[in-house]
């Protein structure tokens, strides 16, 4: 519940740059009293619940997305301009990347993959039941995300604010091993996208407020892997996930023996979370139906998640098992059926 104060903009200056150079030589200008508005599907909503209130807004709109393609040394390069509908439609994504084409066509509906960009939804806010509303009703002391000195989930958990980060793409790209590329003012910088999240709720990127994330690469080797993705939530993917899983392995397709294995779990924490004991287990192993088991176990005993938006503790422990089971199921028949890349893991109910 809003009223009718918290759906008000508060007032701030428009920029339009042409180029990427300018974009960031505008934020090193309005310094930490600026935002980048790409699509505008987490930055506005979060404005008018005065979560985020920057004096500057610097518009993306002026900048064209290039088109994904691989480069000289066979890489998958795409533009973090590029709008989610675009990555779930593209063919070549869904050639080399399928489960990144699978998690961008279930983030929102179409209006929200529509405007939505794969930079934005990298550094999406992250979400918690008591920050993402009006503290005009309820909640009048501010949280420490709104600079206050409180948090309403953990009140007992120290001065940490332990907002969810909500990232559908992220997970996705984890396990494929994915580099950002950052314009910064002394030029451009690579940062694997694992080290990218911070765990912090109050800073959730390493991401400087004058830097610009402009493209994102996914390496060779991880479009050979066999990957899913699934997404729990109530109602597909019309709303922020309970858990989205992401699982990409490297196998051999004559005897399943894997022999690179990478699962992370999003949705969960204040970060995606890598389930390393169960990656260990899996590989130099045989992926066959009793392995499954004690991996998905595995996995849901090592990832702690945080109860969020009314889901407990346990029920989200149950979620990564249950799916990461369901999706490591996904990939034996897929390679029993000789046809490693069908993608049959989906956003479903639990």
């Amino acid at each position: 519940m809003l009223n009718s104060k918290t759906m008000k903009l508060s007032q701030f200056d428009h920029k339009t740059p042409t180029s990427k150079k300018e974009v960031v030589d505008l934020l090193i200008t309005s310094g930490q009293d600026s935002a980048i508005l790409a699509g505008g599907t987490d930055l506005i909503p979060n404005m008018k619940n005065g979560i985020l209130m920057p004096k500057t807004l610097v518009s993306l709109k002026h900048l064209s997305a290039q088109k994904e393609h691989i480069t000289k040394n066979g890489s998958l390069k795409l533009d973090a301009v590029s709008t989610l509908s675009q990555i779930a439609e593209s063919p070549l994504i869904k050639e080399k990347a399928p489960s990144l084409a699978q998690a961008a066509f279930h983030v929102g509906g179409q209006q929200i993959r529509n405007r939505a960009t794969l930079g934005g939804n990298l550094c999406q806010e992250s979400r918690c039941l008591y920050l993402n509303q009006s503290h005009d009703f309820q909640f009048v002391e501010a949280c420490y995300k709104r600079a206050g000195d409180c948090c309403y989930p953990f009140p007992d958990g120290g001065r940490i604010c332990r907002a969810v980060f909500m990232s559908d793409m992220a997970p996705v790209l984890i396990t494929l091993g994915a580099r950002l590329v950052v314009l910064t003012s002394h030029g451009e910088r690579q940062v694997d996208i694992a080290d990218f999240y911070t765990g912090d709720g109050l800073k959730p990127m390493n991401l400087d407020p004058n830097e610009l994330i402009t493209s994102v690469l996914i390496p060779l080797e991880s479009q050979k892997m066999q990957c899913r993705f699934i997404k729990a939530t109530p109602r597909g993917g019309l709303e922020f996930a309970m858990v989205s899983i992401a699982v990409a392995l490297t196998l051999d397709k004559r005897d399943k023996k894997c022999s690179k294995a990478l699962i992370a779990v999003g949705s969960i924490n204040t970060k995606p979370l890598r389930a390393l004991e169960a990656e260990k287990k899996l590989t130099g192993s045989l992926l066959k139906p009793s392995n499954v088991l004690e991996v998905s176990k595995k996995a849901a005993n090592e990832i702690k998640p945080l109860p969020h938006h009314g889901y407990s503790r346990g029920y989200l422990s149950q979620l990564v098992e249950v799916y990461i089971k369901r999706s490591l199921i996904d990939i034996i028949k897929a390679v029993d059926n000789k046809n490693g890349n069908q993608i049959v893991g989906k956003g479903v109910k639990p």
